[in-house]
């Protein structure tokens, strides 16, 4: 076991960074690296998430099945079985994608993305009034995604610790909000009005400034206080 320097806190002997503060630890062994992985590891985890993608995509075409024979017995036609069917079918999607790209977290977060688009896009084609995929859904998913892209980016960036992180969060809460409710008015009424989401996005850089001043503040004691609450 190695001692983090900056926090205090007891890690494994292969951590690189400590999983609390982020901070390097060095243990004079960096110009070893770490070691590549062999063929039969690869092949193993390879294996295993075949295997993993082969019970999920199993269960989502039984659950799918169930549902088209509920659906036509009650009426010999196929009616509303195609609504929980299309939500199998993202789930099985959104899942498979975090099998297969659990590594490329930036794959994985465009996969999502598409997803949740194709989803609520096939929603709109199966109900009459189809504008609300273009003026409302696809906007909401875009802002959505991209605000989380942006702060999950920021704090990976920067190697935030936890405090800060959650100012940066607070704060891109705050912004989605405000987009939000922008979005969704436009969509209602016509006009991009704004009520709620100010007072919500005024808490939330509130917080944020709060945040990161205490952050700062904490000055020589941080690693004291970051060992006695682990943050």
């Amino acid at each position: 076991m190695k001692t983090c320097e900056s926090c205090g806190v007891l890690v494994e002997d292969d951590v690189v960074r400590c999983p609390l503060c982020r901070v390097k630890i060095d243990d004079g062994n960096a110009e070893e690296g770490v070691p590549e992985p062999t063929a039969e590891q690869r092949a193993t985890v390879a294996g295993a998430k075949l295997w993993l993608w082969h019970v999920v995509s199993l269960l989502a075409f039984i659950s799918s099945m169930i549902v088209v024979a509920a659906d036509f017995a009650s009426g010999f036609s196929f009616s509303w079985s195609r609504y929980p069917v299309s939500s199998i079918v993202y789930v099985w999607a959104a899942v498979s994608a975090a099998i297969f790209l659990y590594r490329r977290p930036f794959f994985v977060w465009i996969a999502e993305a598409a997803a949740v688009i194709a989803f609520l896009f096939a929603i709109s084609r199966m109900t009459t009034e189809t504008t609300w995929f273009f003026l409302l859904a696809l906007p909401i998913v875009g802002i959505v995604f991209l605000v989380i892209g942006t702060v999950v980016a920021i704090c990976k960036r920067l190697a935030l610790s936890a405090v800060p992180a959650i100012a940066v969060v607070l704060l891109g809460i705050g912004i989605k909000l405000v987009a939000l409710e922008a979005t969704i008015g436009f969509y209602v009424d016509g006009a991009f009005g704004l009520s709620w989401s100010l007072v919500t996005f005024a808490c939330a850089v509130s917080l944020f400034v709060t945040l990161l001043f205490v952050n700062a503040r904490l000055g020589n004691r941080r690693r004291e206080f970051k060992r006695i609450f682990h943050v």
